[in-house]
């Protein structure tokens, strides 16, 4: 059963996203180009609780 520290997660996460601006590009097509305006992150249960402490640190 998970315990109430998610802080890995997060922290992993995190550093999935903070990669999208670099090296999502590169992965693309050259004729489709990323827009990061908006990034959708759901979760149930424990990623639940990653992703609105995400969506938190992004307010900030």
């Amino acid at each position: 059963m998970a315990g109430p520290d998610t802080n890995e997660e997060i922290k992993s996460t995190a550093q999935v996203i903070d990669w999208l601006s670099e090296g999502l590009q590169n992965l693309l097509p050259q004729h489709v180009k990323a827009n990061l305006n908006k990034v959708g992150l759901a979760g149930h249960s424990r990623g639940g609780k990653t992703s609105f402490a995400l969506a938190l640190r992004t307010r900030q």
